[in-house]
């Protein structure tokens, strides 16, 4: 899917016509009338009808090319490239169109190759430069994608995919205030630019900024309203600012559109969970709605199980975090949960297990070192209770409270 959506969104950016200049046969201004009406299939009859009177036009075996492109027909692609190439080796665009065909092969070197030959050829030329970069996701480069891209804006400094793909890029790698520079100018010349407006929101999202993220992502659910991932993002930007209304109809939006969505019941359970105990009932059901549509995740089986101990279901929530734990032997959540009731079971050494199984794989998962801490102190253990809570006591949150109260226990 990544690869046909990278093919679509950039590979034919420039446009899939040639101009056909002196146009040698009229086949050839036929099948341009054709790509711009869209009627893609007649074009191609058109140019291979030409091509069969003029074969020696390279522009021809370009366009011919991209039509293939377009139909995934990767290999035909590259014989089209391969002759406009015995005509004009330094044709520029049948260099990046023989990349192009290569990368639908996966053929990622001999692409590469093809590219940077296409940019020796043309330096002003986008189009390979934004391949660069797409080849080195791919490859699962980023700092290389992030080299391409920032050249492809040298060339055009308004480009919009590599612009809205280093946004991206330094919005997973957590560089939001840089995310938002490359964006800003794309959004001043076109406000309406739903994919910039939903990264815009995602950047303020992770600078801690709800309800600012909230304008743009709510005027790209205007624009796309069937757009999941806009929705997602609405619905967790409005349950950090407590609006609770506004979240519910946000993911309910999305689940209208993809009412099999393991994770949208399972944020939708979340949101009814936080919004009081009148809406704990639905949030239960979102919850194991979440785990039968997908039953291989711990998630939604935890958070039903710690529900179930709100609710006074102690036999029930044993249960669903016993059912966690044999999805992911080590999720922390439920090891450090089910631990405590056994601790107020009565159990602390299986309890005391249980939370060096967490610890094992996740040192600092603050809750774990809170419960073992206060088993250890319970068995008198002190020297090794402050081990686990005097790292805690500087923290200047519950956690770090609840670590200075434990310790006070201690002599």
């Amino acid at each position: 899917m990544l690869r046909r959506t990278l093919l679509a969104l950039c590979l034919l950016a420039p446009g899939l016509a040639l101009a056909q200049d002196a146009y040698p046969d009229a086949a050839f201004r036929q099948a341009e009338e054709l790509i711009e009406q869209g009627d893609l299939s007649a074009a191609r009859r058109a140019l291979e009808k030409g091509l069969k009177r003029v074969p020696d036009h390279a522009n021809g075996w370009v366009n011919h090319g991209n039509l293939l492109l377009l139909e995934q027909d990767f290999a035909g692609a590259s014989s089209s490239f391969q002759q406009a190439l015995s005509i004009d080796a330094q044709h520029y665009v049948a260099l990046n169109g023989m990349g192009a065909a290569l990368m639908g092969q996966q053929q990622f070197e001999a692409a590469i190759e093809y590219f940077l030959r296409s940019v020796e050829a043309k330096p002003e030329y986008i189009t390979p430069l934004v391949n660069l970069g797409d080849i080195s996701l791919l490859r699962n480069q980023p700092a290389l994608a992030i080299k391409y891209y920032a050249l492809a804006l040298e060339v055009d400094p308004m480009a919009r995919k590599p612009t809205l793909a280093l946004a991206e890029l330094h919005v997973v790698g957590a560089l939001y205030e840089h995310a938002l520079k490359y964006l800003d100018p794309l959004l001043a010349s076109n406000p309406g630019d739903v994919d910039a407006l939903e990264l815009q929101g995602r950047a303020l999202l992770g600078q801690g900024l709800p309800l600012r993220a909230l304008d743009p992502l709510l005027q790209a659910q205007e624009l796309d309203p069937a757009r999941v991932d806009t929705q997602r993002l609405v619905g967790m930007s409005c349950l950090q600012t407590a609006q609770f209304g506004c979240a519910e109809d946000a993911y309910r939006a999305a689940l209208t559109t993809q009412p099999g969505d393991a994770e949208l019941h399972l944020e939708l359970g979340q949101v009814y969970r936080t919004a009081g105990e009148e809406t704990w009932d639905r949030a239960h059901w979102h919850f194991l709605k979440s785990a039968e549509l997908d039953p291989t995740v711990a998630a939604p089986l935890f958070e039903a199980a710690s529900l179930e101990e709100d609710l006074d279901r102690t036999l029930d929530a044993l249960e669903h975090y016993d059912r966690a734990l044999q999805l992911e032997p080590h999720h922390c959540p439920s090891l450090s949960n089910l631990a405590r009731l056994y601790k107020l079971g009565g159990k602390p050494a299986e309890a005391e297990v249980l939370l060096d199984r967490c610890l094992a794989s996740d040192p600092g998962f603050v809750l774990a070192l809170i419960n073992r801490g206060w088993v250890r102190i319970d068995a008198g253990m002190c020297d090794e209770a402050r081990q686990d809570l005097e790292p805690l006591t500087d923290r200047q949150d519950a956690w770090g409270e609840q670590a200075r109260v434990l310790l006070e226990q201690c002599p």
